[in-house]
């Protein structure tokens, strides 16, 4: 099995801002995080960056489509006011598989993380409908609430979050071995 762990935004894209850090930053640790757990797994792992560079939208699903994955997952932190908090996964319209993967994904997010559930929801993000295989966008939290922007900083939270994400891939695929 091979999964793209994509890291949403990274270089001139900032992403969300949050009063201490940018979106890119928090993206990227988990991603990483992610991909060592996978690869501990002996699960191969393509990651759309692994530093702080700008990889255009179509960019990310080509590096999933061109590697022959099976899983695309991009990682992200929601931003809205500062009253808003959890984490929900997004999904393209319709697709059933991506509805299993990220329902599976979202459930141990919550149970590992403690954030409010917001659940899975539907758009046309362009590396969700660009990617050929089954593909989930996560949004770990709200950088812009002060609270989980402090949460989502941690190794604690970033670890919690990271094995979460692994073991919903896991389960999605049917493989039960412990993270």
């Amino acid at each position: 099995m091979k999964v793209c762990i994509d890291a949403g935004h990274g270089g001139k894209d900032n992403g969300a801002a949050g009063t201490t850090v940018a979106e890119k930053w928090i993206a990227l640790d988990v991603a990483r995080r992610v991909a060592e757990k996978l690869r501990n797994s002996a699960i191969e792992v393509v990651l759309t960056r692994d530093e702080d560079y700008f990889v255009e939208l179509a960019e990310r699903a080509n590096i999933s489509n061109n590697a022959g994955a099976d899983i695309f997952i991009s990682i992200h932190c929601n931003s809205a006011d500062e009253s808003a908090r959890g984490t929900e996964v997004w999904i393209y319209p319709g697709e059933k598989e991506d509805r299993r993967l990220a329902e599976d994904i979202l459930r141990r997010l919550v149970e590992r993380t403690g954030f409010r559930d917001r659940g899975v929801k539907e758009e046309n993000f362009a590396v969700l409908r660009l990617t050929r295989c089954p593909a989930a966008l996560v949004e770990l939290g709200f950088i812009s609430n002060p609270q989980e922007e402090q949460i989502m900083k941690t190794f604690d939270y970033q670890d919690q979050a990271s094995t979460a994400i692994v073991e919903g891939i896991k389960a999605y695929a049917g493989i039960s071995e412990p993270v």
